[in-house]
């Protein structure tokens, strides 16, 4: 079963750029695919990243996914996006660090 991630790009992001993002993070996730809700929120693109297996079962697998999402991120030039974690926790992909991850998850689950 493959876990959901919701990637919120920032308002200045295009179609183009997610389509480059979506190029950049295969391999890492299993499906990218971006999330119709422009009529909604019109300022934001979202990414449905599927992640296969149990790549955000612990803190660190989720950490490390994270960095490899935003290594791909700061390698466009995107700042500003933000990860939705299957939970609902939202990570400021910016500002995240391994131990606030950590901390996000475990104020989720408890």
């Amino acid at each position: 079963m493959n876990d959901e991630l919701i990637l919120s790009l920032p308002a200045d992001a295009t179609e183009a750029t997610a389509a480059e993002i979506a190029k950049a993070l295969e391999g890492v996730v299993a499906r990218t695919r971006v999330k119709q809700e422009r009529m909604i929120d019109l300022a934001t693109i979202k990414m449905i990243l599927e992640v296969a297996g149990t790549a955000v079962g612990t803190a660190t697998a989720v950490w490390t996914f994270i960095d490899k999402v935003r290594t791909a991120l700061r390698a466009k030039g995107v700042k500003g996006a933000a990860v939705t974690l299957p939970n609902g926790a939202r990570v400021d992909l910016d500002h995240a660090t391994a131990k606030s991850v950590a901390a996000l998850l475990e104020a989720r689950a408890g």
